[in-house]
């Protein structure tokens, strides 16, 4: 009540008194809920003017996603564990009556807040849950590509008005495990000598996303400032890369040889751009650690290569292992370097 009356009061004041009144850790969360302000500036300003509300706000994040995640993984492994034991018309029942709950709370809370997100969130998985249930019951006889395609199409309208990060990744997920399935299935089955077009398919339709996420950040839109997102992105490109790289080898496939190039161009401009454009560890950590996966799978490969004495194969062990531990090493000493230097930097810009 308090606190409602300061913020009554702030209307009746001019400018200049506003300014010079004391904040309230309840108004820069009316101003936030406005839109004045971002939520960057919101977790400034609260941990600024009561720093004991900092970790609380953080807590409350947390225990909102481990919620609606154990929520989720208990409705999934309900019917697994219940499955003979339940009617069609049950099975059916329990989700559509989630999907609506989920979609009505979005109504009631708004999709603008982080709880209301969140509920979207929770609707667009039971969407595939239903879809799962519905191919288990009637036996379509469709691929699993097909269910995920269906998924990803019916969800598309909720990710958009989400403006919520983790749904858009997690339909891009979904959109990775169709064109995965897609491509085993349908397209090339049981051809492993073609992966490595799938692979670099993959990574072509992630590096989009992490562009298209970088243009919407430098246009201020305000839900992709984010780094975590454009972290699990860059990661799995650079999983995508390695993996055909790691293919072209081991299997010594030639057509894989573009993979192993596009990792070193990718390689480069992205280290580059972390480096001196969005300093990054974390990034060039990842980058880092395909690196040395990269370069250990190329020289143990020419170790072991062919059959060796059982003394010559122990001596060749030994030194892969002191090999191991020079490549990590000075791949960790580098980091390190760039780590300081970042740190440095930004002292700079602060001051």
């Amino acid at each position: 009540m308090a606190d409602q009356k300061a913020e009554s009061n702030q209307k009746g004041k001019t400018r200049d008194e506003i300014l010079k009144s004391p904040m309230k850790s309840s108004l820069i969360e009316s101003l936030y809920d406005a839109q004045v302000i971002d939520a960057h500036v919101r977790d400034e300003a609260i941990s600024y003017v009561q720093p004991s509300l900092n970790w609380r706000y953080w807590i409350d994040k947390f225990l909102l996603f481990l919620g609606a995640a154990l929520v989720l993984a208990g409705i999934i492994f309900f019917f697994a564990f219940n499955w003979e034991k339940m009617a069609r018309s049950v099975k059916f029942g329990i989700i559509e009556a989630g999907i609506i709950a989920c979609i009505a709370a979005v109504f009631i809370i708004g999709r603008q807040t982080l709880t209301g997100k969140v509920f979207l969130f929770c609707a667009s998985v039971l969407i595939g849950v239903f879809l799962a249930v519905f191919g288990q019951i009637y036996q379509t006889g469709a691929d699993s590509y097909e269910m995920f395609l269906a998924w990803a199409l019916l969800i598309f309208g909720w990710v958009v008005i989400s403006k919520f990060a983790p749904l858009w990744l997690f339909w891009l997920a979904i959109v990775n495990i169709c064109i995965g399935l897609y491509w085993n299935q349908i397209l090339i089955p049981g051809l492993k000598a073609y992966d490595d077009v799938m692979w670099l398919v993959l990574s072509l339709i992630d590096i989009i996303a992490l562009v298209l996420y970088f243009l919407g950040r430098y246009r201020d839109i305000e839900w992709l400032k984010t780094d975590w997102y454009y972290r699990l992105i860059y990661g799995f490109i650079l999983y995508y890369l390695s993996a055909g790289a790691i293919q072209y080898i081991v299997n010594e496939l030639h057509s894989s040889v573009f993979l192993l190039l596009m990792f070193v161009v990718f390689g480069l401009i992205s280290v580059w751009f972390f480096r001196f454009k969005v300093p990054d560890i974390v990034a060039l950590t990842l980058a880092g650690f395909s690196f040395c996966v990269i370069l250990l799978t190329q020289i143990g490969y020419y170790f072991f290569k062919g059959n060796h004495a059982q003394w010559i194969e122990s001596l060749l062990a030994f030194l892969f292992g002191l090999v191991v531990i020079a490549v990590c090493s000075l791949v960790i000493y580098v980091l390190l370097k760039i780590s300081r230097s970042i740190e440095k930097e930004s002292s700079r810009r602060e001051a």
